[in-house]
């Protein structure tokens, strides 16, 4: 196999190092910046009743306010981290107060999914807008509201965040793992939006 010494000789090519590395500190940014953009675009959507901006698909259901308000936050967050690292203590604690409550708003989430008080986390912005197109929908059925899968990816994200560049190992560790179920959740539900399987994004 000469995969192992290829990969070996790559690694240890000081250069390429720095230059893939170099690199990579743009993507976090970059992520950052998309996702805060999609989420301003989706509450700009509810607020001027643009619904192309709060769903991609006619048939779709519209992102929740509280869904972007969540990305926003995690995208700012995230950002924080990346621009300013370790050198600045205070800005690393606003990002994981961010962080913090990213995962709060998907903890309060699942609660009530599991049967818990209900918070109505996702029904606080645009209260009176969710209220409509409640009862525009067939039975009155609250169809706006924040899923499990996406409470728990909320929570997730938002520990992961919190957990960056964290001096304890296991943190570290963690922060590196949890994004990977965020991931494959989050292609799991594109798959479901594209062929029509709500239970992979949507479960109930």
């Amino acid at each position: 196999h000469t995969g192992g010494p290829l990969l070996t000789s790559l690694l240890q090519n000081q250069p390429l190092r720095h230059r893939l590395i170099a690199s990579l500190r743009f993507v976090s940014p970059a992520a950052a910046v998309a996702t805060g953009g999609l989420a301003i675009l989706v509450l700009v959507g509810w607020q001027f009743d643009i619904e192309l901006l709060k769903r991609i698909r006619p048939e779709w259901v519209a992102m929740n306010p509280a869904t972007a308000t969540a990305f926003f936050l995690a995208s700012v967050a995230l950002a924080i981290f990346s621009l300013s690292g370790r050198d600045s203590p205070r800005a690393s604690v606003v990002a994981r107060a961010l962080a913090l409550v990213v995962a709060a708003i998907g903890l309060l989430k699942l609660v009530e999914w599991v049967g818990g008080p209900d918070v109505n986390i996702d029904e606080l912005l645009f209260h009176s807008k969710l209220a409509d197109t409640t009862q525009q929908s067939a039975g009155g059925v609250f169809t706006n509201q924040m899923a499990p899968n996406t409470a728990l990816l909320l929570l997730l994200t938002g520990l992961a965040l919190a957990a960056s560049q964290n001096h304890r190992r296991w943190l570290r560790a963690a922060s590196c793992f949890l994004p990977l179920i965020v991931i494959l959740t989050a292609i799991l539900a594109l798959i479901g939006y594209f062929n029509g399987v709500p239970d992979l994004y949507q479960p109930t």
